[in-house]
Formats: structure tokens, C-alpha cells, sequence
């Protein structure tokens, strides 16, 4: 199977540096200022040897704060900082020269006229096997910044606050790739595309499933989030004491593009009208001479100019009411409570703005997909998959792209929870904590105007706009829910020791929209009844068990154990011991099968059919669960296996360390000794499974979850 080793070291180098100045300017003023920077390398392997792969962070962070006190009830402060940062990445291989790719038959589309006058050769991504290829990606320094004022007051039981803030984000982006994906799909039997086939194979013929190119300067205009809240805490009762308040936040998304760059000549799909949103119009065409222009002169059928300039409109109700609530049971015994709306302003949003970046009329962002399939003569080959030239496409609608829908809007969860929190002795608090929340809004992705409905001939006409080749198209439809049942133990610094242990069981499920932006994207089988695939959310985690402890040993000068001898308490004494443990369950992992046996017109969506019992009594690497349990389903039928059925192995990893003080003259200062082990039992725990039912690798685990054991030694002088 997989015996390939990449011998290429990684070397990389952190440099920081922080100052920061406090000021007391009276008795009623304070102000700080603080300058942060960062200065990162890396130099590693890009994927296989070879390929070489350099990365730069530079960074800058500035951030300043006044607090001003109107006599002993009254406080306000105000905050300003800013981030600026760099992050280059430069990737190509060193064996070959410039020239290579073209001498063997590679299209200029895939190997020139890059942004900046880049090398970039093309990636060759071959499913289980190896992937990457040339790639460049240049942040140019972005500016986020953000305002802050906050005003507090004591008024007889209560504590009114309020306050108002203003994040502003800035992303300018230049990227440039070309690649091509095989599959198993091209060179598989017609009537059995689920279970015959080599991505390997495919690439050695060159008939590729997928590619695409990125040629673009994404930029946008001014966006971020601003935000006003007021909040009473109130001391109705000696014993009882309620928090009751409302946020308010008004999220200002960022439009794509600016004139200065060029580039707003770009637009959105509308599947709620079937319609092409154009943020603004180019010449023609035969005066342009290149992209972005119009072809035909005018905008073609179903493309329309968008009358603000943007395709996305802000979210502005999102309006948040908080209430929490502690009582006092007894000295020892509290309750508490709460419950509030929680806005998520910035997931997706940048990236949101970023995927109209190329897109028609210009032709910075070429995408193309289900070339070559089974079924029909092989006719795209690796070298020139793209369409040619530097004239876009006579519509919008024949390639695939990235869309948002335009009725998009933040996700917002509802969140509860109610615990009991009990103090045992001086030193041990106790708590018991359900904690829930239902999440509404959430971004489902994947192919959309796809057919509505698994069936035989062309799929397009079951589409629901035929003259559109199915497009990724991330809609705000997914919901969540998560209930949990959340344990811990708190002990206090005492007699040398400190600790917490926690424990939680939880349940999170959802409709294909877990993790950032619709991560889950492809494991919707039905995009129209996605209520079909609710199921346990990929991130789900039933048992999670962590315990953490530090322990300074009674022996030596002043401790509980002493000799009384100054050089034997000096050997035997100032030793600490720490530790931290983490026990948890698997993840899930979803099942699938290559190819659209389902006939629907949409990609990397299918389930496999459940035909046994899939568990074994003794699991390992080279099988994690019984495969024949699996099939594929007949043509034009979903799977009927569910989504993220099974998990991956679970996770336990032990970290020790011990440390060592040894006292200076005059005990005003202390050489500290540190030895560190993390993953101290060196335990590999597996990651999930090849999960594909077409590769032959299926039930097959190839690599961990977690690193090797790691022996860390420092010295540190404390002063």
C-alpha cells in the first residue's frame, strides 16, 4: 500500500518582541499602551519531496487603554487597537525548470500569465495517493482595527453597565494555482463506478475529474461589526442576584472588490430567482480585447447589475436579550442560570466576500468538474482542462463557481444552561452544570441546482434552472442542537497541591452544517430535503474526561518534611510535579461512495448502502470495521447509510513534567530547571479510516491523530 516516506526536514524560526508602557496620571486616570510583533519562518515540505514550501507571518499589534474613575461609583474606559500582518507563501518544485511543464504539452492556463509574474506549476491531485503542486498566496497588510468604550456605575444594589464597540476587518488577498484532481471515476466500469476504477491509473492516462485555476487579487471594502449593550446586575436579595441586559450588534458585511484594483468586475448566482447579480458591468468585448468584457457587447439572458454595488445585504435585527440568575442556597450551596441569544458576526464572512474573486466576465477563477466520466469517451486530458483564452465564457452559468445566497445572514444560537455549584472543605468546589442551546441559521454548502430527484437520462433537465451547471452554494438553512451534561471538581492551591477534573457527555447534532462555513459540505446527499441527513454533527463528542494537577513535593526549607540540615533540605527540597490528562471519544467520520450513481448531476455527495453488521470484535489499522457490510447503491437511489455513523478511534494522551527551583544568594532570585513530556507513553491514537467504499483502501488507516512523544528541556531564570 502507502510505503512513500518525504525525507524533508522543517525548519522553522519564531521571533517576537512585546513593550509596554502604564501610566497613573493622578489619582483618576490610567493609561497603558503596548507594540507587539511577530516574525515567523517556515521552510518544510509542501506534500512530497521536492516540493519545497516557504511561509512567512509578519505581524504588528498596537493597543492602548484609558480608565477614568468619577469618584468611588463611576468608571469609564476606552480602548483602541490595530493588527497589521503579511503571510507569503511561495510553493513549487526544485527539480525541474521553468520550462518543464511546457515541454511536456501543459496549456499556458495551466502554467502562465500568473499575478506578480509567478512560477506556478501545476498540481497533479491524485485521490489516495499524493496531491499539491505549485501554489502562491500573498496577504498584503491588512489593517483591522478595532474601538471600544465602556462605562460603568454602582447605584445602591445595582451595577449598571453599558458600552459600545466598532471592529473594522481588512483582508486583501493575492492568489495564484492551477490544478487538476483524478479520481477512480475515469477509469472505472460504467456499471460499477462505486466499486471499480484507479486514481492512479486515471492520472498515468491523464484524464482528470476535476480543475481549476486561481488568478486573482481579492480585495474588499470597508466591513466589520458594531455593537452597543447595556446590562444591570442586581442584588435583589442577599441571597439572590440577577443579570439582565440586551446587545445589540449591526454587522456591516464586506463587499467584494475595489476600484483602485480592478477587479469588481465579478458577480453572484441568485437560485432563489435564477439570475446572475453582476456588481458591475465591463466594456464589450471587441473594444476590451480581454477579460473582464463582455462577450456579446450587453448583459446576456438572466444577468442583471446590482443597483447598490454589493450582493450581499447586512444583517441588521440582531438584537440579543441576556438573563442570568445566582441564589444562594446555603453559605456552601449555590444555583445558577442563565439563558441569551449570541450572534455569530464573523464566521464565513470574510471568506463569504473572497469567492467572487475571477469570477465571469473576468476569468481570474476557472473552475470545471465531472470530466471524463464513465460513461462517455474520454476526451479532457491534464495538460489543457480549462477552457482557452483570454475572452470569458459567452454566459456566467457554464462553470462552476463559488456563490453565497443573497437572502445569507448570521448564525445565531439560543443558549441555556443551569448548575449547582457546592463547596466541600476550604479548598474543593463541586459543580454540575446541563448546558444546551438550539443554533438556527447555519451554512449548508455543496452543489446546488442539481436534479431535484435521483433518476434515469440527462440529469439537466431535472434541474431547476437547466441552463445552469450545478454550483457550489452555501444557503443560511442548517440547524443544531447540543445538550450536555458537564461535571467538575476544583481544588485550590492547598498544601502544595492544585487540581481540576472535568467531565462532560454530550450530544451535538445538526443538518450537514457542522464546522466552519458548512464544512460538511458534500455530505448532503438531498440539497432539497436536507432534513434527511440530520445526524450527529462531525465535531460530536460523547465522552470527554481531562484532569490536570500541579504538586509541589512537602521536603526541604519550610516545607511539611524537613531535615534541618540547610544542604540536604536544599537537595531534596523545591521539586514539582505536574501533569495533564485527556480522555475523549472519537470523532465521526462520514461514509462515501465515487461517482453520481444517484444520476442528479451533483459530486462527492454519496452514501453507501448498509448490508451487515460492520463491527469487529478486534479493530486495527488494517481494518477498522468489516467493509463487505457496505455496497453501493443501485443506480439512481441514494445510500441509505446514515450520515457519520461511525467514529474513529478515541483519544487519551498523558502529559508529565517535573521542575526543578534551585534558590539564588539571597533567595531574591531562582534558576528553574523544566523537564516536559508531552504524549509521555508515546500512545498513537488513529485517525479516522479511507471512509471512500470506491478506493481500496477502504476501512484502511494510514496515519495518527496525534504526535509522536516529544521530550522537552528548558532553563529558566527568574528574577
Amino acid at each position: 500500500n502507502r510505503n512513500a516516506m518525504d525525507p524533508t526536514s522543517t525548519v522553522q524560526a519564531q521571533n517576537a518582541y512585546t513593550a509596554r508602557v502604564d501610566h497613573n496620571i493622578g489619582q483618576n486616570n490610567f493609561f497603558w499602551f503596548r507594540i507587539s510583533g511577530s516574525l515567523q519562518y517556515k521552510n518544510a515540505s509542501g506534500g512530497r519531496p521536492a516540493l519545497p514550501q516557504s511561509q512567512e507571518f509578519r505581524a504588528r499589534n498596537i493597543g492602548m487603554s484609558y480608565v477614568h474613575t468619577f469618584g468611588a461609583s463611576s468608571v469609564l474606559q476606552a480602548q483602541f487597537g490595530t493588527s497589521k500582518f503579511v503571510t507569503p507563501l511561495d510553493r513549487n518544485f526544485t527539480t525541474v525548470d521553468t520550462s518543464f511543464f511546457k515541454q511536456q504539452g501543459f496549456a499556458d492556463s495551466m502554467t502562465s500569465n500568473f499575478i506578480e509574474n509567478k512560477r506556478i506549476d501545476p498540481s497533479m491531485n491524485v485521490t489516495d495517493w499524493f496531491a499539491n503542486g505549485g501554489y502562491y498566496t500573498y496577504n498584503r497588510p491588512s489593517d483591522d482595527k478595532q474601538y471600544k468604550v465602556n462605562f460603568s456605575k454602582v447605584h445602591g444594589s445595582h451595577i449598571i453597565k453599558a458600552g459600545w464597540d466598532l471592529a473594522s476587518t481588512d483582508n486583501q488577498l493575492n492568489i495564484a494555482l492551477a490544478q487538476a484532481t483524478f479520481t477512480t471515476l475515469q477509469t472505472a466500469a460504467p456499471q460499477s463506478t462505486g466499486t471499480t476504477g484507479s486514481a492512479l491509473a486515471s492520472y498515468l492516462l491523464g484524464l482528470p475529474d476535476t480543475a481549476g485555476r486561481r488568478n486573482t487579487i481579492e480585495t474588499m471594502r470597508w466591513g466589520g461589526v458594531m455593537g452597543m449593550y447595556i446590562q444591570d446586575q442586581w442584588k435583589a436579595t442577599p441571597k439572590l442576584t440577577i443579570n439582565y441586559g440586551l446587545r445589540y450588534d449591526r454587522n456591516f458585511i464586506p463587499p467584494f472588490g475595489r476600484e483602485e484594483d480592478n477587479n469588481m468586475y465579478t458577480g453572484s448566482i441568485d437560485f432563489n430567482r435564477g439570475v446572475y447579480v453582476l456588481l458591475k458591468a465591463p466594456p464589450s468585448c471587441a473594444v476590451a480585447k480581454t477579460a473582464p468584457c463582455l462577450p456579446s457587447g450587453s448583459l446576456p439572458d438572466h444577468v442583471e447589475l446590482s443597483p447598490t454595488g454589493k450582493i450581499t445585504k447586512d444583517p441588521t435585527k440582531q438584537f440579543q436579550p441576556r438573563l442570568g440568575l445566582a441564589y444562594r442556597v446555603r453559605p456552601a450551596t449555590v444555583i445558577r442560570a442563565s439563558a441569551g441569544i449570541v450572534f455569530d458576526n464573523w464566521s464565513g464572512v470574510q471568506q463569504a466576500s473572497r469567492n467572487y474573486a475571477g469570477m465571469w466576465p473576468s476569468i481570474g477563477f476557472v473552475s470545471v468538474s465531472n470530466l471524463n466520466p464513465a460513461n462517455a469517451v474520454a476526451s479532457t486530458k491534464a495538460t489543457d482542462p480549462l477552457p482557452s483564452g483570454v475572452i470569458p465564457a459567452a454566459t456566467p452559468f457554464l462553470v462552476t463557481g463559488y456563490y453565497l445566497a443573497p437572502d445569507w445572514k448570521n448564525a445565531y444560537s439560543v443558549q441555556y444552561n443551569f448548575g449547582l455549584q457546592h463547596q466541600v472543605g476550604s479548598s474543593t468546589v463541586l459543580s454540575a452544570t446541563y448546558v444546551g442551546s438550539g443554533t438556527h441559521r447555519l451554512d449548508v454548502g455543496g452543489l446546488y441546482n442539481v436534479a431535484t430527484t435521483p433518476g434515469p437520462g440527462t440529469a439537466s433537465l431535472r434541474y431547476p434552472y437547466p441552463y445552469i451547471v450545478p454550483q457550489n452554494y452555501t444557503r443560511p438553512w442548517g440547524n443544531a442542537s447540543y445538550q450536555s451534561l458537564q461535571l467538575m471538581a476544583d481544588g485550590r492551591f492547598t498544601r502544595g497541591l492544585t487540581y481540576r477534573f472535568s467531565y462532560t457527555w454530550a450530544k451535538s447534532i445538526d443538518t450537514g452544517s457542522s464546522g466552519f462555513f458548512g464544512a460538511e459540505d458534500y455530505s448532503v446527499q438531498n440539497p432539497y430535503n436536507i432534513g434527511e441527513d440530520r445526524s450527529v454533527s462531525g465535531f460530536d463528542l460523547t465522552h470527554v474526561f481531562s484532569a490536570s494537577w500541579v504538586y509541589q513535593l512537602p521536603f526541604g526549607t519550610g516545607k511539611a518534611l524537613q531535615t534541618g540540615n540547610k544542604a540536604a533540605d536544599y537537595i531534596i527540597g523545591n521539586w514539582q510535579f505536574n501533569g495533564i490528562t485527556l480522555l475523549r471519544s472519537g470523532a465521526p467520520f462520514n461514509l462515501t461512495v465515487t461517482g453520481d450513481l444517484a444520476n442528479t448531476g451533483n459530486t462527492n455527495y454519496l452514501r453507501p448502502n448498509v448490508v451487515g453488521d460492520w463491527h469487529l470484535s478486534n479493530r486495527s489499522p488494517a481494518a477498522w470495521f468489516k467493509t463487505s457490510a457496505f455496497d453501493t447503491p443501485p443506480y439512481y437511489t441514494f445510500g441509505n447509510a446514515g450520515r457519520n455513523v461511525m467514529r474513529a478511534d478515541w483519544m487519551r494522551n498523558f502529559d508529565l513534567s517535573v521542575f526543578r527551583q534551585f534558590p539564588l544568594k539571597g533567595d531574591r532570585s531562582k534558576l528553574e530547571l523544566r523537564a516536559e513530556a508531552f504524549n509521555t507513553f508515546n500512545t498513537p491514537c488513529y485517525s479516522a479510516p479511507t471512509a471512500n467504499r470506491s478506493s481500496g483502501d477502504f476501512g484502511k488507516i494510514f496515519s495518527t491523530a496525534n504526535a509522536a512523544r516529544q521530550l522537552q528541556l528548558s532553563l529558566k531564570l527568574i528574577f
